[in-house]
């Protein structure tokens, strides 16, 4: 599993979780559990294409 995520803190501002502490969370929760973590914008096709080339 590969997860590619901008990391932005609007939607979480929006609902009025913990922006920084939530982020951290989902971060790590995922990353203890074997995914692959990648950081990059999610408008950036070519950067998407990159994560998601063998799956």
């Amino acid at each position: 599993v590969v997860s590619f995520d901008n990391m932005t803190k609007s939607e979480l501002a929006r609902t009025g979780y913990q922006t920084d502490a939530a982020r951290d969370h989902n971060w790590t929760l995922l990353e203890a559990l074997g995914v692959e973590m990648l950081r990059g914008d999610m408008r950036d096709l070519d950067s998407l294409l990159d994560a998601s080339s063998g799956c």
